[in-house]
């Protein structure tokens, strides 16, 4: 008469495989077949565990039915969301697995830099932090060059900022230039003593010599005193 087995769920690690030859005895194949039954059962489970349903559930035919079972997924690891890693303040990435061909172009943004998060150690080889800074002293006249200077080296413009000693009775606004093209403004809101400065294009390429050049506007201010601008750079 057949006997059935009923499965238990461990893991079996010695098999005893009767061998021809030997005296025709039921006993070593019942055990046989009891542990490969065993070792099922606990392949069963654990996959059941992983799905967080019946190991032979029909897998989701659905975007519904895949976000319950992800949900499902969520409960059986005790509420841990597998999701978390997209909203979580901070990502937490091995040094290294972040590399150029992995980010799209402009998708790291200066708005996008926590204070103080880009370092001079976290910089590649060769990305130095190169700032230019600029001091005009008084009220400008009408036209007035700012501040004019030749690049020694090749580097990168990311952006800047600027404040002045007095606010502007106006809206004030002046032009940089890369020799004769402008490629950005420096700007202060009336009444306020903190601007803003905005590149055409971020970041933005200065060749070693070019000439950079600050030009106030046509028409002066004659509220405005002791411009101080700073320009952020890598070289």
């Amino acid at each position: 008469m057949p006997k059935n087995l009923t499965p238990q769920d461990q893991w079996e690690t010695e098999f005893q495989v009767p061998l021809p030859g030997e005296p025709r005895n039921i006993g070593p194949l019942e055990r046989l077949f009891q542990q490969l039954l065993n070792r099922t059962e606990r392949l069963k489970n654990r996959i059941g565990a992983i799905l967080g349903t019946n190991w032979d559930a029909t897998p989701p035919d659905t975007i519904v039915g895949l976000a319950n079972r992800v949900r499902t997924l969520e409960a059986n690891q005790d509420g841990t969301a597998l999701s978390a890693h997209r909203t979580a303040t901070v990502l937490d990435h091995p040094d290294g697995s972040v590399t150029t061909a992995k980010l799209a172009d402009n998708s790291v943004t200066t708005s996008k830099l926590a204070n103080g998060s880009i370092t001079s150690d976290k910089l590649a080889p060769g990305a130095t932090p190169y700032d230019l800074a600029f001091f005009h002293p008084g009220t400008p006249s009408n036209g007035a060059l700012l501040a004019a200077i030749v690049v020694p080296r090749s580097l990168s413009l990311q952006g800047g900022s600027v404040r002045v000693g007095t606010a502007p009775a106006n809206n004030w606004s002046a032009t940089i230039y890369n020799g004769g093209t402008a490629i950005g403004t420096v700007s202060v809101p009336a009444g306020q003593t903190a601007g803003t400065v905005t590149l055409n294009s971020t970041p933005t390429s200065l060749s070693a010599g070019a000439l950079l050049r600050i030009v106030g506007p046509s028409t002066a201010d004659t509220a405005i005193r002791d411009i101080s601008i700073s320009l952020r750079g890598v070289a």
